[in-house]
């Protein structure tokens, strides 16, 4: 999947953005300087008590921890970033794999193993990526055994350790909070973790440590441990409630099994506001919205504006206006929807907006709109749509040749009808005449 060029190339890449942020620190970008873990560790395995447990009957004073040893180094550094993906897939069908990711991690950086992730081509390539990341909250279990969980006291119920995702054996945890060394930055969150992952524990929020194969009630939402899905698909949207029988009960104008397809009709001069829209990872929202018209000559124009509220998620605004039908979107979020939209703005920015001029009022409008998240992470967003009254007008001389134009294409239909008709009406009194011959006298 990557060659000894991407990770020369890498390497270099790291080093340049190292050199030129300030000296941020490559296991942790909230530190500038050093991680104070690595200094702590290297006192705590050169303590007595520790090397008698490690080296066992070895003779101690020949072995010294450092944290970093150019013997190791050179011994070793021809097996720094290669790609083991040939190694790793075997496994898949056969054992639980586990993938954890700190947080502010560079050197083993969250986007970089999403990326590797969703490349890889084990058998349950297509169904992992299209799974989101759902939130990994703390449980009852951390809370009696240590009532601070990462620094937070009191009630530490449903707090959000991280966020996972997991299909079949392969499993994967972004751990908030922390850098590389998570069991430090984070040591209740990675107990939590790893305990969920050695026992067989979801990693969804509960109270008695319910095994992958229950059914519980999870953070309001029901899931179905064995594939690790929501029951109600993407939490509704944020529009809908999540019944008994796992369906979503949209709120009106939005449908859809998951309150993801908006239908609405939208006045001249009004703004339709849609808040609060929460959106999964690797997936879209659809608007179809109806602009009816009114009987003027005026001029409009429709303008999107697109803002993204939370951190996470990279989203992608489309538009298209069509005079019929709203266009046909399938169900696949890997659609080039480029290719079908005239409109869009694809820029990673938090606001966005696109705006068509000049549209006729005297027609219907039909407006088929894609709100499209390209990571995996879900994101929240507000969209507002406007149609604004330019208080422009249509050429008089436009108007008024489309006037005759249509006037003469009337007439000259009407004629040709009379024509029609009379031929068929001569043709017919001429069949009812009866001739007769008669002799010269």
């Amino acid at each position: 999947m990557y060659s000894k060029a991407d990770s020369t190339y890498c390497s270099s890449a790291l080093n340049n953005l190292l050199q030129s942020s300030g000296g941020i620190n490559i296991y942790d970008y909230r530190l500038i300087g050093t991680y104070s873990i690595l200094s702590k560790l290297e006192s705590y395995l050169n303590m007595e008590s520790v090397k008698n447990v490690l080296l066992g009957n070895l003779n101690k004073d020949d072995y010294l921890y450092t944290q970093c040893s150019s013997k190791l180094w050179n011994d070793f550094k021809n097996d720094f970033q290669v790609d083991y993906v040939n190694y790793l897939i075997p496994l898949l069908s056969k054992y639980r794999i586990l993938i954890i990711n700190g947080q502010f991690d560079i050197r083993c950086s969250v986007y970089g193993t999403n990326e590797y992730l969703r490349l890889m081509n084990w058998y349950g390539k297509q169904d992992f990526n299209y799974e989101p990341h759902y939130p990994f909250y703390s449980s009852s279990i951390s809370n009696n055994n240590n009532n601070n969980i990462n620094g937070n006291t009191n009630n530490n119920n449903n707090i959000i350790l991280g966020i996972f995702k997991k299909y079949e054996n392969l499993r994967q945890v972004i751990l908030y909070s922390s850098g590389h060394l998570s069991p430090h930055d984070v040591p209740y969150a990675s107990f939590e973790m790893i305990s969920r992952f050695l026992y067989k524990k979801s990693f969804c929020n509960y109270t008695n440590m319910e095994s992958e194969t229950s059914t519980i009630e999870c953070n309001d939402f029901k899931i179905d441990y064995q594939t690790n899905t929501m029951k109600c698909p993407n939490q509704c949207s944020n529009h809908g409630k999540c019944l008994i029988n796992s369906k979503c009960e949209c709120e009106l104008g939005y449908y859809g099994n998951d309150c993801s397809i908006i239908r609405n009709d939208i006045t001249f001069g009004k703004q339709a506001i849609y808040n609060n829209n929460l959106i999964f990872g690797n997936n879209y929202h659809l608007y179809n919205l109806l602009i009816p018209f009114d009987n003027s000559i005026g001029l409009f124009d429709i303008r999107l504006i697109l803002t993204k509220t939370s951190k996470l998620g990279k989203l992608h605004l489309y538009l298209q206006p069509n005079n019929e039908t709203f266009l046909n979107i399938t169900n696949n979020f890997n659609d080039n929807f480029k290719n079908i939209f005239n409109y869009y703005d694809l820029e990673d920015v938090n606001e966005k907006t696109l705006q068509i001029s000049n549209l006729n009022r005297n027609s219907t409008h039909s407006l088929t709109i894609i709100v499209l998240n390209t990571v995996d992470t879900e994101s929240n967003y507000n969209l507002i749509v406007e149609t604004i009254v330019s208080g422009k007008k249509l050429d008089p001389l436009l108007v008024l040749s489309i006037i005759l134009f249509s006037f003469l294409v009337i007439v000259s239909i009407a004629l040709f009808g009379i024509y029609i008709i009379q031929y068929y009406n001569d043709r017919k009194l001429l069949q009812n005449i009866k001739y007769e011959l008669v002799p010269n006298q």
